[in-house]
């Protein structure tokens, strides 16, 4: 009697999640001979975090972006980077994040990225409402960069565990519901936390709801997102002093 829910539950669960991207990109992330090059991927392993450039296509044309990863929360975010300045050893990046259709959100956030090492970086990552972003203040955290992405291991090592806790609380929240208002009208209906079928089907629902969102959050995080609408109002401004 919950399989129509638990379907419905997993569809709106992923998309809350904010890990649904179809974006196509190009093969080689955008490079630069400025002190911090930024082409590879970032990551942290102590942080579960990781972030990139990549060259998406839109309908607007190629657009310079930048992927983040927070794959303890888990969740991806895409930022459309306004500004880049350096000096010496320290990036600054201004960058304004997206919608799922690619839409500009207000306002704009700065990290900094300021390298300390042959191959390492620091990077502070703060707390948002969505979930951790770089910035200028928040915990520091060390970052070094692979020529590979990071995504396959990272989301199934830190996102797999918490997006399974998450489908299988949402599912048992669901069929609770649906037992209270089956006993409201007086229905005779067994109690789903003593009913191995239904503990069987949660339990199946919600790993197999986990394996599609992690699948979701390697290839987000690989490709972007589908930005098809507002990535036009200008070029990035790059800075040395």
């Amino acid at each position: 009697m919950f399989k129509k829910t638990i379907k419905i539950l997993i569809a709106i669960s992923l998309i809350t999640l904010g890990i649904l991207f179809a974006g196509t990109t190009n093969s080689q992330a955008a490079k630069t001979k400025d002190p911090i090059d930024t082409s590879g991927f970032f990551t942290s392993d102590k942080a579960a975090f990781a972030f990139h450039w990549e060259n998406i296509k839109t309908n607007n044309g190629e657009k310079n972006v930048i992927i983040f990863g927070d794959f303890q929360t888990p969740i991806l975010e895409v930022g459309y980077p306004t500004l880049v300045k350096y000096n010496k050893d320290t990036a600054t990046i201004n960058y304004q994040l997206t919608d799922i259709k690619g839409n500009l959100l207000a306002p704009i956030h700065t990290f900094t990225v300021k390298k300390t090492g042959s191959n390492s970086f620091k990077v502070y990552l703060d707390s948002f409402q969505t979930g951790r972003l770089p910035s200028t203040k928040g915990n520091s955290y060390t970052f070094s960069k692979t020529k590979t992405s990071p995504a396959e291991v990272y989301a199934n090592k830190y996102s797999a565990g918490p997006l399974n806790k998450e489908f299988t609380n949402k599912l048992d929240a669901v069929v609770e519901a649906e037992y209270k208002a089956s006993l409201e009208k007086g229905e005779n209906v067994k109690d789903p936390a003593s009913d191995p079928n239904v503990q069987s089907s949660i339990t199946k629902n919600a790993a197999d709801a986990t394996a599609k969102a992690v699948e979701q959050m390697i290839v987000g995080f690989n490709t972007g997102s589908n930005q098809d609408e507002d990535l036009s109002s200008g070029n990035v401004t790059t800075t040395n002093n």
